[in-house]
């Protein structure tokens, strides 16, 4: 039983971290549907641009080396300094929405507004943050069937694994009258009433 707890810990933990990271994502949707102000935002351009990173000398986060068509992204020179470019592919875009009657514009990777599958032109509802109107969601649950399949394997693998380390009370076992405990005294039954005098064994 102890190997198998050991075996089935990486498989808990792995499980621990996806049921944290969909917990995450579906109350941050939830909290931008309640707490942002809706507006409704119209495509500018969308189109699919190759963009190159790399690892800045004095920063943590990557810096975007370049962007554009993929087929220019092969000879790229990164800045002084730079190491372990990557290059990515992404739907790339500008979206002109109002807050309040102010006029916005935003522009970057779609799907890092939580936009998927539009053309100039399109107009969808967005959520801004009424306190930096540059941050805006679509506040969509995308791929919700995969991730209420791998919340469900990964609360049930807890649970299973839970049940199986919790510590339980073992039953006595029946001796049939007789004491389990080897150094205890011989079991002796009572004596027997007759004529309402108590009577040892032996003969009559």
């Amino acid at each position: 039983m102890l190997l198998l707890k050991i075996a089935l810990a990486p498989f808990v933990l792995m499980a621990a971290v996806f049921l944290a990271m969909i917990t995450h994502i579906s109350g941050l949707t939830l909290h931008h549907r309640l707490a942002w102000q809706p507006t409704t935002a119209t495509v500018l351009n969308s189109e699919t641009l190759c963009e190159v990173t790399y690892q800045p000398v004095d920063a943590v986060l990557r810096a975007v080396a370049a962007r554009g068509p993929c087929e220019t992204m092969g000879n790229v020179t990164l800045p002084r300094g730079g190491t372990t470019p990557r290059t990515l592919m992404g739907v790339f875009g500008a979206l002109a929405y109002d807050t309040d009657g102010v006029g916005q514009k935003w522009e970057g990777k779609l799907a890092d507004a939580g936009v998927y599958n539009v053309r100039a032109g399109d107009k969808l509802t967005l959520f801004y943050d009424p306190s930096s109107p540059q941050h805006i969601d679509s506040a969509q649950y995308k791929g919700w069937f995969g991730g209420l399949l791998i919340f469900g394997v990964s609360a049930g693998l807890i649970v299973f694994c839970t049940w199986l380390a919790w510590p339980r009370r073992r039953s006595p076992i029946d001796t049939g009258g007789k004491p389990n405990n080897k150094n205890s005294r011989p079991y002796v039954p009572p004596a027997r009433a007759v004529n309402g005098r108590r009577q040892g064994f032996g003969r009559a």
